[in-house]
């Protein structure tokens, strides 16, 4: 099933139903139908965990229902999402107000990859030590660089670029194919944190 690309997200309430981590992950594990099962063999949690959010995704009009069939004497429903990305439009980041906003985007990029990094990282599939790694699976850093302006939106267009390229060349499911999750943040520092 093809999905429209962007959903554009016009509301804070869908914005702060996005910023919990578990549903969050849930949407991203949808790109492809999945049912509540395979989800929770992904994520490693128990299938109830999941219903209450999978409900809360579905009654925002950000997950649909596929596809249902008939398994040992109960129905066994598939879901996806209903497009690609989610992005807030320019008019809520700009008419909603500011600490919600930034309170809501922020949890949702941040507080989700804290959350499955961390459990990933836990459940040993990923290790920080990427020198005891036979392969590299984790890439992490922080690094400040003196940009001018120019410099600065010419790297945020350059990164959006590559992350636009592998998104379209993205590979189909299958055993050697598994999700990476690519996070960036470029922004204009300085010296104040509150």
């Amino acid at each position: 099933m093809n999905n429209v690309s962007d959903y554009r997200i016009t509301d804070i309430e869908t914005l702060r139903l996005l910023s919990d981590p578990m549903r969050l992950a849930i949407l991203e594990l949808l790109a492809e139908p999945a049912t509540v099962t395979a989800l929770a063999d992904e994520l490693g949690v128990p299938r109830t965990r999941l219903y209450r959010h999978l409900h809360r995704l579905e009654e925002a009009g950000l997950v649909k229902t596929v596809q249902t069939r008939q398994v040992r004497g109960t129905t066994e429903s598939s879901y996806q999402a209903v497009a690609d990305r989610f992005v807030p439009t320019p008019e809520l980041l700009a008419d909603a107000p500011l600490d919600d906003v930034a309170e809501a985007a922020l949890g949702v990029i941040f507080d989700t990859t804290r959350a499955e990094l961390g459990a990933r990282i836990r459940s040993g599939a990923i290790s920080l030590n990427q020198s005891q790694s036979p392969q590299r699976t984790l890439s992490l850093g922080r690094q400040v660089v003196r940009l001018t302006d120019r410099q600065a939106e010419e790297l945020m267009e350059e990164m959006e670029k590559v992350v636009a390229r592998l998104s379209s060349e993205s590979a189909e499911a299958t055993e050697d194919t598994s999700p990476h999750v690519f996070q960036y943040v470029v922004y204009r520092g300085g010296g104040t944190l509150g």
